[in-house]
């Protein structure tokens, strides 16, 4: 694992052009934020009730690590025992956001957070909601603290496979001379071209949870935020956190017609052309998203970054561009993304499709390994 760099932060990120915007469709936050009281149109709480209530006695709060629109998140220490601490992220709105407007719609983000976490089955790449505390007018929700942002692995895969890719041309060449090519450097790449897939197939993995909201029969989760900084790893586990902007629809809603929900929401080089126009969209939106961030996990490289907002517009909202696939990638793996990324929602795969892909990719990937 990379060691954690400040400025690079695991739980909020460059912002890249991000819109978080709200109507009146959505739940207002006044007055009181007491989260155990909250009027919530969504599915019925778990059994265990999720996260837990926190005496700040408990919680010392430590460096900030990384803030968003609203939010800042700090490092923490939990005191579990006399003896025993345990190390989470702190989040709470910042400081400079504690009256007005903006607050409450900072708040609305927040105990969003909290009860999505609370509601939905718990999952090895969803964050884990350790626990909330309030005081006075302040709430903090307490998270596990996930220490390496995607971006980081990402410069790491890079390195590791630019290295690679040179100590294969060199063994091609000493082979031409009647050297022996070192194919255990060939072994290594496809190693690490299998662990960028895993970590696609676990994304999606997460997503498809949120979206079944675990075999939920009546509801789906719409995450509408997904991008590389809202995705971490702890050791070789991807955790997807920050649920903001997470919305409960009804399936009954989505299977015969998308809704009216908040336009332009989500960060523009990961929205889908149907969220950047304002029109009704439903969890196909978040499939698009998906696609161009495995499409950067697979290509280590930033997509459409030579594109400014208007020429993105332009040019892959109403001109259906979208990032070059590399033509070594498996027939299987293009056609994943052509389908995730088509223009109009409907001709989209499903989350469950998109993982029984991945999962078939890994498989052969094993099988070129053994």
């Amino acid at each position: 694992m990379m060691p954690h760099k400040k400025e690079q932060h695991s739980h909020k990120g460059h912002q890249d052009h991000h819109k978080r915007q709200h109507h009146h469709g959505d739940r207002e936050v006044n007055g009181a934020h007491e989260i155990d009281n909250m009027s919530f149109q969504g599915p019925g709480r778990r059994e265990d009730g999720g996260g837990s209530a926190i005496h700040m006695s408990n919680l010392r709060i430590g460096d900030l690590l990384g803030k968003g629109a609203f939010c800042e998140v700090h490092r923490g220490w939990l005191l579990k025992s006399i003896s025993n601490q345990e190390e989470v992220a702190v989040k709470r709105v910042k400081k400079e956001l504690r009256n007005g407007t903006q607050r409450e719609l900072a708040m609305k983000d927040l105990l969003t957070e909290v009860e999505v976490l609370r509601r939905i089955i718990p999952h090895e790449n969803i964050v884990k909601l350790i626990g909330f505390s309030e005081s006075g007018d302040e709430t903090f929700i307490v998270l596990e603290l996930i220490p390496e942002p995607l971006v980081e692995r990402i410069s790491a895969w890079k390195y590791r496979n630019e290295r690679l890719t040179s100590i294969v041309l060199i063994s091609f060449f000493q082979s031409l001379f009647g050297h022996s090519c070192c194919s255990s450097s060939e072994r290594e790449r496809t190693n690490l071209w299998r662990e960028r897939v895993i970590a696609g197939r676990d994304l999606t993995a997460a997503l498809q949870h949120l979206h079944d909201v675990a075999g939920n029969p009546n509801y789906s989760l719409i995450y509408r935020d997904l991008k590389p900084s809202n995705i971490s790893f702890h050791g070789n586990r991807l955790i997807l956190f920050d649920f903001g902007l997470a919305k409960f629809i009804p399936i009954a809603t989505h299977e015969h017609a998308h809704i009216t929900m908040t336009p332009e929401t989500g960060s523009v080089r990961y929205m889908a052309p149907e969220v950047h126009r304002g029109e009704r969209y439903d969890h196909k939106a978040d499939i698009f998203s998906l696609a161009i961030v495995l499409w950067q996990i697979f290509s280590l490289e930033t997509p459409f970054a030579h594109l400014d907002p208007p020429a993105h517009r332009r040019q892959v909202v109403d001109g259906n561009h979208r990032p070059q696939i590399d033509p070594s990638w498996s027939t299987n793996l293009q056609l994943l993304l052509r389908s995730a990324w088509a223009p109009l929602p409907n001709n989209r795969q499903d989350a469950a499709t998109v993982l029984d892909r991945l999962n078939h990719e890994i498989q052969d990937l094993n099988a070129l390994l053994l």
